[in-house]
């Protein structure tokens, strides 16, 4: 389910506390007043905010997302729940009859967990789905080693459940892993224009129809409906900017956060 933003009471008792949400991709600020004389049962603050998330609909278009680092941690949140919405509306596509009691009254507990466990689609309940994965997206993730890749288990673990839906590359920027692919099962080197050209063009290419048909959209029609969402350090970012750019993406097909 998609979180709203974040807001406060009205006029909350002393003992209430104040809601608290966000929406996939915000920075979330946690403070603690005088942190030195801190105890249990003080007061914290929690502030949320920042225009880089999720927007409704996302997930239908092909998305592309360039990680940089820590940059990786506000584009993980966008990737699971897109993932997440995605598997959700394809399933019930697919076997509406196992939703048609979610909103109705006398819904059994055991009719809840199946429908929670829908929620996030493993390969034996994507079978029935002619093969269509229901997310396109491509991952290309790079830090200074491969122990800095953080997040990576689970990106890892979406990869394996989107069923080719979702592509993760790995690279390692520092010089020390220049020629050691084979030790982490990555590559080295930053991503460039060419291959940022390539993880487009396989994007809008990407496994979209059933299998065995012979039917693709025009790669320069797909192209114009990529979302590009682009974290990291500075340089990273502004080269990963104009290779897209020049890639032909531009205006709102772009979202990134500066957050230094």
């Amino acid at each position: 389910m998609l979180h709203q933003q974040a807001s406060k009471q009205e006029e909350p008792g002393e003992d209430e506390p104040h809601s608290f949400s966000f929406l996939p991709g915000q920075w979330v600020d946690f403070f603690i007043p005088g942190i030195a004389q801190a105890r249990p049962g003080d007061r914290v603050q929690v502030r949320v905010g920042g225009t880089f998330h999720y927007q409704l609909g996302d997930e239908v278009r092909p998305l592309l997302f360039l990680a940089g680092g820590i940059g990786v941690t506000p584009l993980h949140s966008i990737i699971r729940h897109c993932w997440q919405q995605a598997s959700q509306q394809a399933f019930k596509k697919a076997s509406p009859q196992l939703l048609t009691a979610q909103d109705g009254a006398g819904t059994t507990q055991q009719q809840q967990q199946q429908q929670q466990r829908h929620v996030l689609l493993g390969p034996e309940d994507q079978q029935h789905m002619a093969g269509i994965p229901p997310l396109r997206a491509t991952v290309l993730f790079s830090a200074s080693s491969p122990q800095e890749l953080g997040l990576l288990p689970d990106l890892e673990e979406l990869q394996q459940q989107s069923l080719g839906g979702i592509r993760l590359q790995l690279r390692a920027t520092s010089p020390e892993w220049r020629g050691r692919d084979r030790e982490w099962g990555g590559q080295w080197g930053r991503f460039t224009a060419e291959d940022i050209q390539a993880a487009l063009e396989d994007l809008c290419q990407g496994p979209q129809l059933p299998r065995g048909s012979s039917q693709r959209p025009a790669t320069s029609s797909v192209q114009e409906q990529v979302l590009a969402f682009v974290c990291g350090p500075p340089a990273m970012l502004e080269d990963s900017l104009r290779h897209l750019q020049a890639a032909g993406l531009a205006g709102k097909q772009l979202r990134y956060e500066k957050w230094w």
